[in-house]
């Protein structure tokens, strides 16, 4: 697999950009991303790169960091602007969402993806922020129009990303402990081996 700088450059190869034009996607300039290439100097590559790079091409910052997972992230429409903790935006309609629907969809979807009975408390806000983004975004929607299994796929994915975007934070800290702010509450992950700070 290489390292995390060979993974970046195949990244790169494969989106078939220069490396100027890959460095504006990271969000640095040219001589600091030359810099990550060489180990050189006091660039190093930080969590807000590999967010940049999701953000704008579904790049999994997992797989850059430690090789593991698929290089690109299959985000649906819509999903790609959750990023570290803000992936949905608000919905983005004013008219008030159907609570019964948003209900029906929300266990449907978690019922459809399999979690464990005891899902995480932020798995589940996750899904009830997802499901009002839906349906504010479709406000025609029924039970009946719900496709749950492209929803259900959507909503994993967006899981995804906050597990690479935790793995990479976990790789680039060096620390064993990573807070996640998603609802306005905060969300610990600890790597398990490692003391938390």
């Amino acid at each position: 697999m290489g390292t995390k700088t060979e993974r970046l450059e195949q990244i790169r190869q494969r989106l078939g950009l220069n490396k100027t034009e890959f460095a504006d996607a990271m969000g640095v300039t040219n001589r600091y991303y030359y810099n990550i290439l060489s180990g050189s100097g006091s660039s190093n590559l930080r969590l807000e790169h590999l967010e940049s790079l999701l953000q704008r091409h579904s790049v999994n910052p997992a797989w850059v960091m430690t090789g593991s997972g698929e290089p690109f992230l299959n985000t649906g429409e819509g999903s790609i602007e959750w990023i570290a903790g803000h992936i949905i935006p608000e919905a983005p309609f004013a008219a008030q969402v159907d609570e019964e629907l948003l209900s029906y969809l929300v266990l449907a979807v978690l019922r459809e993806s399999r979690l464990p009975i005891l899902t995480s408390d932020m798995a589940y806000s996750l899904c009830v922020k997802f499901g009002r983004y839906y349906i504010g975004k479709y406000p025609d929607a029924t039970q009946e129009t719900l496709d749950i299994p492209s929803l259900t796929a959507s909503f994993l994915t967006l899981l995804q990303t906050v597990q690479s975007l935790v793995t990479a934070a976990f790789e680039l800290e060096h620390e064993g402990k990573v807070v996640v702010s998603f609802e306005g509450k905060y969300y610990n992950f600890q790597r398990l081996g490692r003391p938390a700070k």
